[in-house]
C-alpha cells in the first residue's frame, strides 16, 4: 500500500515540477524554451511524473512510511531539481551525495544516519527518469537537451514538425509559436544563398502578431529592420511595428519613430516608399498603444 502523503505533499510536488521547468528553461540560450515549448504543458506533465514516480517508489519500498514526507520537499530544492536534469544530459550525471546531504537536512538526520539516503536517491531518480521518458508531452524536450552542443540545445527539423504539428492542433491561441516553428523550419531547410531574405520574411510573419510580442521581441525586431537592404521592406515594416514600440519603453510617438528612420535611410528612401509608410501608419495614429 502507498504511505500516506502529507497534507502539503501534492504543493511540494508542485515546487518540484516547477523548479526543474525552471532549470530545464535555463539550458535554453535568450529565452527559446517559451518560444518552442508550452511551459504549461510540460510543467503539468512534470508534476505527473513526479507523482507517479513517488507513489512507485514508496509501493515499492519498505522505508517510504519514514522517508515519503521528505521526498517532495526534496524534489522542491532548485540544487536537487538542477541534479535530477543531469540524468537527462550528454556526458554528466547527478551528484547523489549532494542530493542525500540536501534530503538528510530536510529529515534532520546526522552525518551517521545519512548513508542510505544517497542509494534511495538514486532508485527515486531513475523511477522519475523512467516517467518522464514515457510521457508525451516531456519526451522532445528531453531529446532536445540530450543532444546539447556548447551548452546549448539543438532543435532539429524532424524536431520542429512535430513541435509545429503540436502548435497547430492547439488552434488559434499558439498563433504566436505556430509562426517560429515555420520560421525555425524555414531557417534549419533553407541554403546559404537563402539566408538574406529569412530575417524579412521573419518580420514579416510577426507583423500581424506585433500586439502579442514581447518588449525584447519588439526590440529584436525594431533593430533587425533598421538593418534590413530592402528599402521598401524596411519602410513598410517600421510602419507596422512603430505603433508598439511604446511597450519597450520608447517615449516618441509613431509618426516621429517612423519619420526619423525614412529621413535617416540611406540610400535616401524613394518617394513612393515614403508615402507607401505613412499610409501603413495611419491607422495606427489615433489608436497606438500607450
Amino acid at each position: 500500500m502507498t504511505a500516506p502523503y502529507s497534507p502539503t505533499q501534492p504543493q511540494q510536488i508542485a515546487s518540484a515540477a516547477e523548479q526543474f521547468v525552471r532549470a530545464l528553461a535555463r539550458l535554453f540560450p535568450g529565452g527559446t524554451f517559451d518560444q518552442f515549448f508550452h511551459a504549461e504543458t510540460v510543467r503539468r506533465a512534470c508534476w505527473i511524473a513526479l507523482q507517479l514516480a513517488i507513489e512507485r517508489y514508496a509501493a515499492l519500498d519498505a522505508t517510504s512510511r519514514s522517508n515519503g514526507l521528505g521526498k517532495g520537499a526534496l524534489l522542491a530544492q532548485p540544487r536537487v531539481a538542477d541534479e535530477l536534469l543531469r540524468l537527462f544530459l550528454p556526458g554528466v550525471q547527478p551528484d547523489y551525495a549532494a542530493v542525500a546531504e540536501e534530503w538528510a537536512r530536510l529529515l534532520h538526520r546526522a552525518g551517521a544516519e545519512r548513508a542510505d539516503l544517497e542509494t534511495q536517491a538514486r532508485a527515486l531518480f531513475s523511477l522519475i527518469a523512467e516517467a518522464m521518458r514515457r510521457s508525451p508531452d516531456l519526451r522532445l524536450v528531453l531529446r532536445q537537451i540530450g543532444q546539447q552542443r556548447d551548452g546549448a540545445p539543438e532543435v532539429g527539423s524532424a524536431d520542429l514538425d512535430r513541435l509545429l504539428e503540436a502548435a497547430l492542433a492547439e488552434g488559434p491561441g499558439a498563433l504566436h509559436r505556430q509562426v517560429r516553428h515555420l520560421l525555425a523550419l524555414a531557417v534549419e531547410r533553407s541554403d546559404p544563398a537563402a539566408q538574406a531574405g529569412l530575417d524579412a520574411a521573419h518580420l514579416l510573419a510577426l507583423a500581424p502578431i506585433a500586439a502579442e510580442l514581447d518588449a525584447d521581441e519588439l526590440r529584436w525586431a525594431w533593430e533587425t529592420i533598421g538593418r534590413l537592404d530592402d528599402a521598401a521592406a524596411r519602410a513598410h515594416l517600421t510602419a507596422r511595428f512603430a505603433p508598439h514600440m511604446a511597450r519597450t519603453g520608447e517615449k516618441t510617438d509613431p509618426l516621429t519613430l517612423v519619420r526619423q528612420r525614412l529621413d535617416d535611410a540611406s540610400p535616401p528612401v524613394p518617394p513612393a516608399v515614403r508615402v507607401d509608410a505613412l499610409l501603413d501608419l495611419l491607422p495606427h495614429l489615433g489608436a497606438s498603444e500607450p
